[in-house]
């Protein structure tokens, strides 16, 4: 191996593979193989009853109880994220870095365990009182017809709760990059 002056990375001079390059070459032909059949198997058995599947009541539900959720808990994101980290970007304030650690740390956790803490935290006293003054986060099938509405809060909190961080650590290293200019 030598080392070209130019850049740091490394070459073979025959242009042969290191075995681990080998390796990861085939795990990788691997994946794409079976990625590949994954889908296509999708599409030419599914295809044919994508409209039927499509147009049923349930589907139809879902997706509007999604557009609605996911546009709402946006909104709210958006409001609040931009000032937050405007705030982490050009102000200095006392447990500055404890905060942004705070924010930072669900980015680090997968959605499965932050769905369950939220659960836990809704099934909490919290969560209780909530429910007692009229609002249901946590889903209920049981609800009567006209308050459909409602299941979706708890999919726009769990939407908010996870973008929300995205976005905060978003705009801030987008302010941070226009205060080095």
């Amino acid at each position: 191996m030598k080392r070209n002056s130019n850049t740091t990375k490394k070459t073979n001079k025959n242009n042969t593979l290191e075995p681990f390059e080998i390796i990861a070459y085939l795990a990788a032909s691997i994946v794409v193989v079976f990625m590949f059949l994954i889908i296509s198997t999708i599409f030419i058995k599914g295809i044919p009853y994508i409209k039927d599947a499509f147009f049923t009541k349930e589907v139809q539900f879902s997706i509007k109880l999604s557009m609605k959720t996911t546009s709402i808990s946006t909104l709210i994101c958006m409001l609040l994220a931009i000032p937050t980290s405007y705030a982490f970007t050009k102000l200095n304030f006392p447990l500055k870095k404890m905060s942004q650690i705070l924010i930072e740390l669900p980015l680090c956790l997968p959605y499965l365990v932050l769905g369950v803490s939220l659960l836990i935290v809704f099934s909490s006293p919290a969560g209780k009182f909530l429910k007692s003054i009229g609002i249901k986060v946590v889903y209920s099938q049981h609800l009567p017809k006209r308050s459909h509405w409602r299941h979706g809060r708890g999919n726009g909190i769990c939407s908010y709760f996870i973008y929300n961080f995205i976005l905060i650590s978003f705009y801030r290293e987008l302010l941070f990059k226009q205060k080095l200019r």
